[in-house]
């Protein structure tokens, strides 16, 4: 078998980079997209495409929905979990949600310092002093809280500074009111309910149920349309719970649709949960949601 002291570092890079990408979308990866993300000369990546197909690390797929894909060869000498056996930890760099993809966490000491080395994709683009929130696990429900202090292609380490298991508090103790729009009203009576209940969104009820955001408003204002129906603005992806659903459980599925609020429900809306709140709650240990 080829070692991977064997691979260039180029080679490397490619191949960590298909494994990334392949897991992050789920579909298989052009060498268009690996030239982008690493910022490497086309012609380059598909040479070193060409070698790693021959070296058994990567199968490729023709035709207009083709691309590469890693096989199970390449998550052998790169000591990665295969996708169908991988875990979903959600990880928020500076306090938004990052593209990383956890493999393993290691804690240790360094003096008098507790540490924790968190190997994973992605992290090209997080950066020593960043502040990083990392789970929780899905088996003892880990949240860890730190600041960056080393890093490398595929590690990084963090100066912890609290670590905590996620608790098994309901989604109703952790609520903001729900504050409502008509689908039929106008945008601009929208933006005044906003502005009136200081809040970012408001729930939409119709034949479904859905959001207007101010990034919804910003669409309707740079099309010069505030005064069109809110109905036409409302967002995709709503997240929907039950009272009696886990935080970790509503958290889980938020991070899981990508999404940053979820509608609490009993029979009818009973309040809204933001993956802010729970961060509050859970990471800084606070004792109410803001």
């Amino acid at each position: 078998m080829v070692m991977l002291f064997e691979l260039s570092r180029a080679q490397r890079n490619i191949l960590l980079t298909l494994v990334y990408l392949y897991k992050l979308y789920k579909r298989k990866i052009k060498s268009e997209e690996i030239s982008e993300y690493l910022n490497m000369n086309m012609a380059t990546v598909r040479n070193m495409m060409q070698n790693l197909k021959v070296l058994g690390f990567v199968k490729s797929i023709t035709g207009p929905k083709g691309g590469y894909v890693p096989t199970d060869k390449a998550y052998k000498i790169l000591e990665i979990t295969p996708p169908d056996k991988a875990i979903n930890v959600p990880v928020y760099v500076n306090s938004k949600k990052a593209n990383v993809i956890v493999e393993e966490i290691e804690f240790a000491s360094i003096g008098n310092e507790a540490t924790a080395k968190i190997k994973a994709f992605g992290v090209d683009k997080i950066k020593i002093g960043d502040r990083i929130v990392v789970g929780p696990t899905p088996v003892n429900l880990l949240v860890v809280q730190g600041k960056v202090v080393g890093k490398d292609d595929f590690h990084i380490v963090i100066e912890l500074e609290k670590a905590w298991a996620f608790p098994k508090e309901k989604v109703e103790e952790c609520l903001r009111p729900v504050i409502t729009a008509d689908p039929n009203e106008s945008v601009v009576d929208a933006v005044k309910t906003m502005v009136k209940n200081n809040v970012s969104c408001l729930l939409v009820c119709g034949d479904e149920m859905g959001f207007i955001t101010t990034e919804g408003v910003g669409r309707a204002v740079a099309k010069n349309d505030i005064n069109n129906k809110v109905k036409y603005y409302v967002e995709n992806g709503l997240v929907v719970v039950k009272k009696g659903t886990t935080l970790y459980e509503a958290f889980i599925r938020m991070h899981k649709n990508n999404a940053k609020v979820a509608v609490v429900v009993d029979d009818k809306p009973i309040g809204l949960i933001t993956d802010h709140m729970i961060l509050e709650k859970m990471i800084l240990n606070k004792e109410k949601c803001s």
